[in-house]
């Protein structure tokens, strides 16, 4: 068909609903999309509904070579984001090298975590880029995070982390901070971390010298608090 070789779809802002994403997810069955590695969904209305359906088709091992889901402002929340990651969790796409959840608001821990745990099993590691900005991760999902780093080496190749307007407070701040200074992520290049205004002057502190070479090696920028 004439989408075999399609690498890329962007149906950003469109009001896409869960009924037509099932719709779609079902005739990947008849005619998948083998080489597509772009999936740009950003602001619809997939909801938890919608994204399941989508983790449900990579589950039976379509879209195999999707590469980065650029999913914000979707009204997605812990169910639909946790599906996802429990998907990726058996292994069946390890090649993801975006995953952009920034504006759902109610993405929380209890899906982080298990983003850390995808992470820990090795399963996450060409990852170069996340947002889950403007969502309402707190401390548990951070440290999880951090953890998975730590323990396992979890993010070799993760350039760009954006996690500006969360729910963390200084125990989140001195998780990553502890993280950083002990050379964990070490290609990361951007560090979002605006916005999170439970985070006094010792969070802020600790991570900045965990980038500036007081603690730790020096990295290429400042984390904003």
């Amino acid at each position: 068909g004439y989408l075999d070789e399609t690498i890329e779809i962007d149906i950003t802002q469109n009001t896409i609903g869960p009924a037509s994403t099932k719709r779609w997810a079902e005739l990947l069955d008849v005619r998948d999309l083998p080489k597509l590695q772009i999936l740009g969904n950003w602001g619809n209305e997939l909801g938890d509904a919608g994204i399941i359906h989508i983790a449900d088709a990579i589950s039976r091992g379509r879209l195999g070579g999707l590469e980065q889901m650029r999913c914000g402002a979707n009204k997605i929340g812990e169910d639909g984001f946790t599906h996802l990651m429990e998907v990726l969790l058996t292994g069946v796409n390890p090649n993801l090298t975006v995953v952009g959840f920034y504006d759902n608001h109610t993405l929380g821990d209890q899906s982080v975590t298990t983003m850390a745990a995808v992470a820990a099993a090795g399963h996450l590691r060409k990852l170069e880029k996340t947002d889950l900005s403007t969502n309402a991760v707190g401390d548990d999902g951070l440290v999880a995070l951090c953890a998975a780093e730590r323990e396992h080496g979890a993010f070799p190749s993760l350039l760009e982390m954006r996690v500006a307007f969360n729910r963390f407070t200084d125990r989140g701040a001195l998780a990553l901070a502890a993280t950083l200074a002990a050379g964990g992520f070490p290609k990361l290049t951007l560090l979002d971390f605006t916005m999170n205004k439970l985070i006094t002057q010792k969070g802020r502190d600790a991570l900045t010298a965990s980038c500036d070479g007081t603690d730790g090696p020096k990295r290429p920028f400042v984390p904003a608090a």
